[in-house]
């Protein structure tokens, strides 16, 4: 009896990063984290909130075709330190994707 592999279908996935702005910050601040990464870093709204006093902090939107997935905020002299991507779209960051959203930048 020989064992035949089911065939894999792979999702392509169209990932930019975006400027935060009035139009999509609400939708970084409401992005909700699995309970177990919770506390682990700093939320959405006050990373927003501290890129408007340390202007060389630059938070991005993370989008998945039209739908914010995640939130990045980076300094070019320390590259990215805060990433962070909804409960519901965490395998839009999973580690196999991570490299490829910073590479984005």
């Amino acid at each position: 009896m020989s064992y035949t592999p089911k065939p894999v279908k792979y999702k392509v996935m169209s990932v930019s990063l975006i400027e935060v702005t009035k139009e999509n910050w609400i939708q970084c601040i409401r992005l909700k984290l699995a309970p177990e990464q919770e506390g682990l870093v700093a939320s959405n709204v006050d990373s927003i909130a501290e890129s408007k006093f340390e202007l060389h902090y630059v938070p991005r939107a993370i989008y998945n075709n039209e739908n914010v997935v995640g939130f990045l905020m980076y300094c070019p002299e320390i590259l990215v330190f805060r990433l962070k991507t909804s409960d519901r779209h965490a395998g839009v960051c999973a580690p196999r994707n991570r490299q490829k959203i910073v590479i984005l930048y």
